[in-house]
């Protein structure tokens, strides 16, 4: 009768361990879920007027370019923040768009002319068909994988697909790795921008692991090319005035104007520093890239946007 009462004693403790040990179980695998949930449930914004954005745009010529976000523009009953892209560091040549920021459902829209669009769903997962906004219009876009990477010491989700040139991303707080502007870019020639290097204030935050050139760790002093060029307004839609100086006195110097897939728009000899005016009613709305050229070297870089 003892034996029996031990045995069943054994067993007891035997149930309470195994019971316990699946308590304890339990309460890990809850305790994980609702820290990882936590870690995601919180959305770090994209919109930050102290964040700058550098990257190289590759094409018909390859070029540093800088994105910063400042400014507001109220449009209707809607404010939207001012995207302002340059081609060197606090020098911004001019508005890439127009956007606004809903962080409740974790989403930010582009104004596009009176139309606005969705440039960015951070609810997608994977297998999701997202619409999204570039420089080619509306592309709708599959989700291929997401997953998560850190920057500046918090985890932030990062959403994968195809593009037309290839795999692509968008990471949550930083936007595509096209550029706050460009979700994805879709069936475009000699228009290849890839965001390489995320600053918060002055700091390196984040690197494009793709990066060949390591990124600075903190935004270097701007220095100025070795001609600079002002293009105003911008964007246009009749003429663009052109304002160049730093011009050799023997120098003969070839202003040159793309268009985004690398046509010869126009072409004209500069022999000296002043104005030149540009009319560019004729052109067809986009981006186009001004150059400023000498003895086969560009030695200016301008971008000018033609609107209606």
């Amino acid at each position: 009768m003892k034996i029996c009462i031990d045995g069943q004693r054994i067993q007891l403790k035997m149930r309470l361990r195994s019971n316990t040990t699946k308590m304890k179980k339990s309460i890990s695998i809850f305790l994980l879920l609702f820290f990882t949930a936590g870690i995601h449930a919180q959305y770090h914004p994209l919109i930050n007027e102290s964040n700058t954005w550098k990257g190289i745009m590759y094409g018909f010529f390859v070029q540093d370019f800088y994105e910063v976000i400042s400014g507001d523009s109220i449009v209707g009953s809607q404010t939207y923040k001012k995207v302002w892209y340059g081609s060197a560091q606090g020098q911004y040549d001019f508005i890439a768009g127009l956007i606004r920021e809903d962080s409740t459902n974790k989403k930010v829209y582009i104004l596009q002319g009176t139309t606005e669009h969705q440039l960015y769903d951070f609810n997608a997962e994977t297998g999701n068909d997202i619409s999204t906004y570039g420089i080619t219009g509306v592309q709708i876009i599959t989700v291929t994988n997401t997953g998560s990477v850190m920057v500046n010491g918090t985890s932030r989700k990062i959403i994968y697909f195809e593009d037309f040139g290839g795999p692509a991303f968008w990471v949550e707080g930083i936007g595509s790795v096209f550029g706050i502007v460009d979700g994805a870019l879709g069936p475009i020639a000699d228009y290849g921008p890839w965001v390489t290097c995320f600053y918060m204030g002055n700091d390196l935050r984040w690197e494009n692991p793709t990066n060949d050139n390591p990124c600075s760790l903190t935004l270097s002093v701007f220095e100025m090319e070795s001609v600079t060029l002002n293009i105003y307004p911008n964007p246009a839609s009749d003429r663009i005035s052109i304002q160049h100086n730093s011009i050799e006195s023997s120098g003969i110097y070839s202003l040159q104007i793309y268009s985004s897939t690398g046509q010869l728009i126009e072409q004209r000899q500069l022999t000296k520093q002043g104005l030149q005016s540009v009319d560019i009613s004729s052109f067809e709305v986009g981006l186009y890239f001004v150059l400023l050229r000498n003895r086969g070297q560009t030695n200016g870089i301008g971008i000018v946007c033609k609107e209606q």
